[in-house]
C-alpha cells in the first residue's frame, strides 16, 4: 500500500461527544463552547490496515490539547486513561498514556496540521506536525480505536482534513 493510499477522512461523531463540544462544518469541527475537559471521537473504526487523518488546529490558546486515539467504546478523557494515546499539541508536545507524561516533541500553533498516523497491523500510533514525522509514540494499542480529542478550555478550535 502506497503512502497515497493510506490517507483516511473521518468526522466527529455527535453521538460520541461531550456535551460542551458543538460541531460546525458538517462535523469536521469541533469547539468546546463552555469550558473544563471535554472529549469528541471520530466515528471511523480502526481495525486494521495503516490510517493517517489530518487534524488543523484552527485555534490554539490552552496549554493541553490532546491528539490522538481510544478505544472505541471509552467514555471519559483519553489522555488519564490505559484506554487513551494521546499527543498534547499544547504543553511542550508531551505524550500522555494512564495519567502519565512523557517527552515527545514541541508544542503546536495555531493553522499547525497534526497527522494522527494509526497502523493496526503492528499496533503502533505516531504522529506528524506540518508534514515531519515526530516518530512511533506508542505500540501495543488496543484492537480497535477511534480518532479522540481532549479540549482543557473553550478557546481551542479543530477540524479534521
Amino acid at each position: 500500500m502506497s503512502e497515497a493510499d493510506t490517507w483516511c477522512t473521518d468526522e466527529w461523531d455527535p453521538k460520541r461527544i461531550t456535551s460542551t463540544i458543538v460541531l460546525s462544518n458538517d462535523n469536521k469541527t469541533a469547539e468546546n463552547k463552555n469550558g473544563g475537559w471535554a472529549l469528541v471521537k471520530g466515528k471511523l473504526i480502526m481495525t486494521q490496515g495503516i490510517y493517517r487523518i489530518r487534524i488543523k488546529i484552527d485555534r490554539h490558546n490552552s496549554n493541553n490539547l490532546m491528539i490522538g486515539v481510544c478505544q472505541k467504546d471509552f467514555t471519559g478523557i483519553s489522555y488519564q486513561s490505559a484506554q487513551g494515546w494521546m499527543y498534547d499539541s499544547g504543553s511542550g508536545g508531551t505524550k500522555w498514556h494512564s495519567g502519565t507524561s512523557t517527552n515527545y516533541s514541541q508544542r503546536c500553533n495555531q493553522n499547525d496540521i497534526v497527522t494522527v498516523v494509526v497502523d493496526m497491523d503492528k499496533k503502533e500510533v505516531s504522529f506528524e506536525r506540518n508534514g515531519k514525522d515526530l516518530g512511533v509514540a506508542y505500540t501495543g494499542i488496543a484492537s480497535e480505536v477511534v480518532l479522540a480529542v481532549d479540549f482543557a478550555t473553550t478557546t481551542d478550535i479543530i477540524t479534521i482534513l
